[in-house]
């Protein structure tokens, strides 16, 4: 980026001189002609860089939890007594005092998970503006009179011959 820019200034020192030149050549020539004096200005150009790139994305990442879960079952339990008579279950007698538990439902836990909105997040951009100072040298064009006896300025007056 900087070479470029060095670049375009050595191009436009060469473009200046190129014309200071052709000036010279045709007043040395004994040509008239009318002087445009020239100067440079700044001139400031606004490249846009991106410094970083930037990925938007998300993971997942995976843990282990645990949690508690109370399951019930449910029995049908027979108890005798003494002198409550025979009970029988499936063919067989329950002896006196006995006791039988026969299991009529019993609950298991299932595993499963289901997505939940955790957070909202909103991602825009944002541009703002600054300013800069920038600077550069620049170069202009004044007026040079010499004579045989050195060279002359211009005063609100006359002129002065300064000498060489």
């Amino acid at each position: 980026m900087e070479k470029q820019e060095a670049d375009k200034a050595a191009v436009a020192q060469r473009g200046t001189a190129a014309k200071i030149q052709e000036r010279r050549d045709a007043a040395s020539a004994g040509t008239s002609e009318r002087l445009e004096l020239l100067g440079e200005r700044l001139r400031a150009e606004v490249v846009r860089e991106q410094p970083e790139i930037v990925r938007v994305h998300t993971e997942v990442i995976e843990r282990t939890e645990q949690l508690t879960v109370t399951l019930h079952e449910e029995r049908l339990i027979i108890e005798t007594r003494p002198g409550s008579g025979r009970v029988t279950v499936d063919g067989k007698a329950i002896e006196q005092g006995g006791r039988i538990e026969i299991p009529l439902s019993r609950e298991r836990a299932v595993v499963s998970t289901e997505v939940v909105p955790l957070e909202d997040v909103t991602i825009r951009t944002e541009r703002r503006e600054r300013s800069e100072q920038v600077g550069g040298t620049v170069r202009r064009e004044e007026l040079v009179v010499e004579g045989p006896r050195g060279r002359v300025e211009a005063t609100p007056n006359g002129a002065t011959v300064i000498a060489p």
